[in-house]
Order: C-alpha cells, then sequence, then structure tokens
C-alpha cells in the first residue's frame, strides 16, 4: 500500500514538475494525511517524525539556497519520509542527487544545458525510488 501511494506521489508531481514546474499540493497533501493517519494508527510516532527529517532537511536547502532546489521538492520528500520511514527517504534523496549530478555533468558536456540551466528535481526523485524498487 505505501508503495502504490508513493509511486502514485511521485509520478504525479514529477510529472508536474516537468510540464509547470509545481507540484499538486492536493496530491500531497492527501497521502500525506494518509501516512499520518496510518503511522498514528500503528503508533509509529518516531517513525512518522524521523521520516520528515530528510524532506525537512532538503527544506532548509531550498532556503539556504535561495530555491535552487523547490520547496516542494522539500514537500513531498517530506511526505515521501512519513509514508516510508527516514532511511528509505534518505536514500531515495541521495540516489536522486547522484542520478541528478550525472544527468547534469552529460548534458553540460553535450552542451544542452548551461551553468544556470533549471531541472526538475521530482523526476530524478522518483527515478530513484524506481531503482530501489528494482534492486530490492
Amino acid at each position: 500500500m505505501e508503495q502504490a501511494a508513493a509511486v502514485l506521489l511521485l509520478g504525479g508531481n514529477a510529472w508536474k514538475d516537468l510540464r509547470k514546474h509545481r507540484i499538486s499540493i492536493l496530491l500531497t497533501a492527501g497521502i500525506f494525511l494518509a501516512a499520518v493517519i496510518l503511522r498514528i494508527w500503528r503508533g509509529e510516532y518516531t517513525a512518522l517524525a524521523a521520516g520528515i527529517l530528510p524532506g525537512v532537511l532538503l527544506l532548509g536547502l531550498s532556503w539556504i539556497t535561495k530555491e535552487s532546489l523547490g520547496y516542494g521538492d522539500g514537500l513531498v520528500q517530506s511526505v515521501l519520509g512519513a509514508l516510508l520511514g527516514w532511511k528509505k527517504a534518505l536514500e531515495i534523496l541521495l540516489g536522486a542527487f547522484f542520478l541528478a549530478a550525472i544527468f547534469s555533468a552529460a548534458a553540460l558536456a553535450a552542451h544542452r544545458l548551461g551553468r544556470k540551466s533549471e531541472l526538475p528535481f521530482l523526476p530524478f526523485i522518483l527515478s530513484a525510488y524506481l531503482v530501489l524498487l528494482i534492486f530490492e
């Protein structure tokens, strides 16, 4: 159930991020509410709080970099952590940074992107999650 919700969250938001550089607040809030209810029902209060931390760190990074990484990326990552737990959320986040770095280096080398080009980050989070699911 959590995996299906995570794919829905990431797939829907990655698509919207690619097209409009925005996230779906309704989708994100709905899945967050479901994750919170599920964690509370299971009595996993610490897991809920810890799961949100990687997203909160990303939100802090968004603020420090004046939104070089968007706030939506941090919000979605927080919901993902609430849904899947902090370890998996951190693995996905680190994988997304790795995939984004590889893509960016290749695009820069091929002169497809400039140094100041903007890339939507949620497709990399989705890709990292799918890779994790495949190798799990």
